[in-house]
């Protein structure tokens, strides 16, 4: 079963807090990660390993297949990776 850490990020796109989470698939991730949001939360990421599989909030491009990249760096801690 993969692992996929789940980041919340602040107004200020700084880390907020993160937590890793053991699902079956990339969409009980997600769902996950939105069960787990705080209400003050507008923005965070679903990592796989090192693939970005989800982002929600500003600061991202959705590719239409499903996949994402940030429109600038990542706030994802070094550490996660």
């Amino acid at each position: 079963m993969p692992v996929y850490d789940i980041c919340y990020l602040n107004d200020s796109g700084q880390l907020a807090y993160q937590f890793s989470a053991d699902c079956d698939t990339d969409m009980a991730a997600k769902v996950t990660a939105h069960a787990m949001k705080m209400p003050s939360i507008k923005r965070f990421e679903v990592w796989r390993a090192h693939e970005l599989i989800y982002a929600r909030g500003a600061y991202y491009i959705e590719n239409g297949e499903g996949n994402y990249t940030a429109a600038r760096p990542s706030s994802r801690p070094a550490s996660a990776a």
